[in-house]
């Protein structure tokens, strides 16, 4: 059987190490706020690196220097950190402060916002496979436990993702990592994808417009449907359709309300959503 989880939103730093297997189950125990992140931000540690880490002696080290020598409030930095257990041990992910409180890992962006540090030197080369895919865990349990879409995030309110470097002059997460390549990796791996009539509609739009569309949609979306409810169903592959899928259909709705008709292919994925449980905000 696997590890029970309790909610440890309370406490601000964790210092916890999750197994791949155990994130999920992990995440989806945890209390993220009335009003959780809505953006995703990928960093490097640059050092310590993989052969210097040595587990939660390694993180607490980082905490202290970001107490001692930078002036942040104790317990308080980039909420994930994809690493070893130890070195030569299996990898996973060290939760640092819990992604209820806000963290700090990037100036001006820090407001509910997620920070997940890959210990690594992204300098020197690309992430490797698992640690993105590990990476992917952690972003597709919070896709289902808030919502927070799995997408490019370009400017400020649109929910999505982002690299440290996209607002800063620091080269984080690191020259040989690619922002399309990453967050490819994050998409490639979730169960629930945008359909294609979605991102043909999207494509179409400015990219001032489809910040401003989603950003709307988003908040609308939180506002409206019941977590509690979002928590106990289960997403699978061609079986249903995820929270951000039905608030990006309710944001279609708004768009061609104008029409009149809605086209045959979004009543189609509606009749989806509504077959599969999901309530679609504003379909009534």
């Amino acid at each position: 059987m696997g590890t029970a989880f309790t909610d440890e939103s309370k406490r601000l730093f964790l210092g916890r190490f999750l197994l791949p297997e155990e994130i999920e189950p992990w995440i989806r125990a945890q209390s993220l706020g009335s009003l959780p992140a809505i953006y995703g931000v990928t960093h490097h540690t640059w050092a310590p690196t993989p052969a210097t880490w040595k587990g939660r002696s390694s993180l607490d080290g980082i905490f202290r220097y970001y107490r001692e020598n930078l002036g942040w409030p104790a317990g308080v930095g980039p909420h994930f950190f994809v690493a070893p257990r130890e070195r030569g041990g299996p990898w996973g992910v060290w939760v640092g402060t819990h992604p209820r409180h806000d963290g700090i890992h990037v100036s001006g962006w820090n407001s509910r916002s997620i920070g997940m540090e890959y210990v690594w030197n992204g300098d020197l080369a690309p992430f490797t496979p698992e640690m993105l895919r590990i990476g992917t865990l952690v972003w597709q349990a919070i896709e289902r436990k808030i919502g927070l879409p799995i997408r490019i995030s370009y400017t400020r309110g649109s929910p999505g993702h982002f690299m440290h470097r996209d607002k800063s002059p620091k080269s984080c997460p690191g020259n040989r990592n690619d922002r399309a390549a990453i967050i490819d990796a994050y998409r490639a791996s979730t169960q629930t994808q945008i359909p294609d009539f979605l991102e043909d509609l999207m494509a179409q739009l400015t990219d001032e417009e489809r910040d401003q569309l989603l950003a709307d949609i988003h908040n609308t979306a939180l506002a409206s449907m019941e977590q509690t409810e979002l928590q106990k169903r289960t997403v699978k592959s061609g079986q249903a359709l995820s929270y951000r899928v039905n608030a990006l259909l309710a944001g279609v709705l708004s768009l061609v309300e104008e029409e009149g008709e809605l086209p045959e292919v979004v009543r189609a994925e509606l009749a989806k959503a509504t077959e599969a449980g999901f309530t679609v905000p504003g379909s009534a």
